[in-house]
């Protein structure tokens, strides 16, 4: 079992946004699993391009869903993006792109082993 540390959710806070109903979480996080890979090419062409409006506006809806995941690191590593967007320093954008990059790959790898864990 994963040192409580180690998780990327938070998972009591998770389940008790969704008032410990277990399958809205699965249906939730299955969301997201589907979601996050367009969203996050498109946010990446954004940085390498650096468009800031579509790095600032992608950043937002990702610091959201994780937000609703309780996936804290990975919600601040893209307010982290979107401020730097929305403060239009381009220049940093790749180096906190990596950061975030990181941290959504971490939380997807959690989210991949509760939706395998999840009861069908």
């Amino acid at each position: 079992m994963k040192k409580e540390n180690a998780m990327k959710l938070d998972r009591a806070e998770f389940l008790e946004r969704v008032e410990q109903d277990e399958v809205l979480a699965c249906e939730l996080l299955g969301i997201f699993q589907t979601d996050s890979a367009a969203h996050g090419e498109s946010l990446h062409a954004a940085v390498l391009a650096g468009n800031l409006e579509a790095v600032r506006n992608g950043a937002h809806a990702f610091k959201g869903m994780l937000a609703n995941l309780s996936a804290n690191p990975a919600a601040a590593a893209a307010a982290r993006l979107e401020l730097l967007a929305k403060e239009g320093k381009s220049e940093e954008l790749a180096t906190a792109w990596q950061v975030f990059d990181a941290e959504l790959s971490s939380v997807l790898v959690e989210v991949n082993h509760l939706l395998a864990g999840a009861p069908q």
